[in-house]
């Protein structure tokens, strides 16, 4: 795509039973209608994004979806979002925004595969407050590398106890450097 800026009611990216490499580029903005940016149903999806914005969930039922996010494309997330395998190279991750109204809840992304992070941003949003406290989530199912900066912005409270801590981020793959969310 060539500097293209999309709305649309539907879903901008809709997969079912087939392999498409879709190339998002040169400052596109890509919002959709519903928010949702992807609805892969048993297809293969290949996303690489430069220097865009993608607004919107990603919605995985069935099938593989892999996003390669870089040269400072924002992914703003409206919803929670699954992925198979998720790059994120000098981009940023919004997994939620601040829309002027209480923060009840989180997002969350969960990357079914491997989360590769090379000098990328994840921004979460979480209540100050006990162990339970609403916030945002990435979970990573299966390894990580690189390095991703993570940015915590207080959505309410004013701090408490806690005995296990506010848990933002989950990697249950063997391998994930110390340094890996910094």
């Amino acid at each position: 795509l060539l500097s293209v800026e999309l709305s649309s009611a539907l879903d901008s990216i809709d997969v079912n039973k087939t392999t498409t490499d879709v190339s998002i580029l040169n400052r596109s903005i890509i919002t959709p209608g519903n928010n949702v940016l992807v609805n892969n149903t048993g297809g293969d999806l290949n996303i690489i994004s430069s220097d865009s914005i993608l607004n919107g969930a990603t919605k995985l039922v069935s099938g593989t979806t892999t996003l390669k996010l870089s040269e400072n494309t924002i992914w703003n997330m409206k919803d929670d979002s699954v992925v198979t395998h998720l790059t994120n190279s000098d981009s940023i991750i919004n997994l939620s925004y601040d829309d002027g109204q209480t923060f009840t809840q989180g997002k969350t992304l969960t990357v079914k595969g491997n989360y590769v992070g090379n000098n990328g941003q994840l921004n979460i949003r979480t209540v100050l407050g006990d162990d339970k406290s609403a916030t945002d989530r990435l979970i990573v199912e299966g390894n990580t590398s690189g390095s991703t900066t993570v940015y915590v912005k207080n959505a309410g409270g004013s701090g408490a106890a806690t005995l296990n801590g506010i848990e933002l981020i989950t990697v249950n793959g063997d391998e994930s450097p110390a340094d890996a969310f910094r």
